[in-house]
């Protein structure tokens, strides 16, 4: 997994690439807690992502649940396959999540 970190003022997005999973979610959840602080809107761009494991929806859970206070949270360039995943577990309910295209 890769993480490209583009901060505007106090928004953020993290482009991600590759899977999430059980072996790369300590580091996207690290990134995440160390860049969350004062922003206003932080935005996971997906794209580039083919999977993702419950160990990966935990750190988006954390990630929605420390950003509530701030502001809002986006999930977009979701293809297919996760936007599967993200409905059947009810994160379409949950979270502002945007598919590819």
């Amino acid at each position: 997994m890769e993480i490209v970190k583009e901060a505007n003022g106090t928004e953020l997005t993290l482009k991600i690439t590759g899977r999430i999973d059980a072996g790369t979610s300590t580091q996207l959840s690290q990134e995440v807690m160390d860049s969350i602080s004062g922003l206003t809107r932080l935005v996971f761009d997906l794209s580039g992502v083919d999977y993702i494991s419950s160990a990966g929806l935990r750190v988006l859970i954390a990630a929605e649940s420390s950003m509530k206070e701030q502001g809002p949270m986006i999930i977009m360039g979701v293809n297919d396959n996760l936007m599967e995943i993200f409905s059947i577990t009810g994160f379409t309910k949950l979270m502002d999540i945007q598919p590819q295209g």
